[in-house]
């Protein structure tokens, strides 16, 4: 049986964030941990094993007084903690799997979770390196103008080189 201070020392180890998308904050004790109530009878288990020193992470679907485990996850060191409970609050288990009740709740799949992932990985960093992008043009038009002011011996005003709507002209 664990402390609440132990208690508190898993949910810190997972995260604020994490815990906040995983179960919207709630945080349910257990005699060897806490649970994360997801939603639609979903939950996250997060076990300690004193006597390895790391953690289990279950999903656990209940429906009345019966539990099915959808995946577990033994010796999760507390590095990894906080990804494995977020993956376990997010992931759903196999549909063909599953009885029609529990299919009507399941959202997606592993797969399809971990390609939606990748997806928007990608999509990301191809927005950041476009921002990116755009901030070094416009800098570089803006350094580029000045540099002709001060060749032809003149200062540049102090918005010049910005149009109407605040953006760098072309140069």
């Amino acid at each position: 049986m664990i402390t609440g201070e132990m208690r508190q020392v898993i949910k810190q180890q997972i995260g604020m964030g994490n815990v906040l998308s995983i179960s919207g904050g709630k945080v349910v004790a257990i005699p060897n941990g806490i649970e994360l109530p997801v939603s639609n009878g979903y939950s996250v288990r997060v076990e300690y094993d004193e006597g390895w020193d790391d953690y289990t992470v279950t999903r656990v679907f209940k429906r009345g007084d019966k539990e099915f485990i959808h995946g577990s996850v033994e010796h999760v060191y507390c590095g990894e903690l906080a990804e494995m409970a977020y993956r376990a609050g997010m992931f759903r288990a196999d549909r063909s799997k599953l009885t029609s009740e529990e299919r009507d709740h399941a959202v997606m799949d592993i797969e399809e979770w971990i390609v939606l992932t990748n997806l928007l990985v990608a999509l990301t960093s191809i927005l950041a390196a476009a921002a990116s992008e755009h901030d070094a043009i416009k800098t570089m038009g803006k350094t580029m103008i000045s540099a002709m002011h001060l060749s032809a011996g003149r200062a540049p005003t102090k918005n010049e080189g910005d149009n109407k709507e605040g953006k760098g002209n072309a140069v």
